[in-house]
């Protein structure tokens, strides 16, 4: 989660802030559907999101894996 969410957190905040100056544009009366950073800007959340799921998904295979290991030699070593 250490890599692939802080790559994830910092493309999901790029996203976030390039959709909001678009929003702020579109209520000012501008056209926006046409422009190629409303594109960038989608990409960019979905992108974040994705790297999130998949440190979250590394993360949990990583502990259940290892935290299994270490419990039963562990437990194995106290008998």
């Amino acid at each position: 989660m250490y890599f692939f969410g802080r790559i994830g957190l910092a493309l999901f905040t790029a996203g976030l802030l390039i959709c909001l100056a678009l929003t702020a544009q579109w209520c000012m009366g501008a056209a926006i559907g046409t422009r190629p950073l409303l594109l960038l800007g989608i990409l960019f959340l979905v992108l974040g999101v994705q790297f999130i799921s998949i440190g979250l998904i590394g993360d949990m295979l990583v502990d259940a894996t290892y935290h299994g290991r270490y419990c039963e030699n562990h437990f194995k070593e106290k008998k």
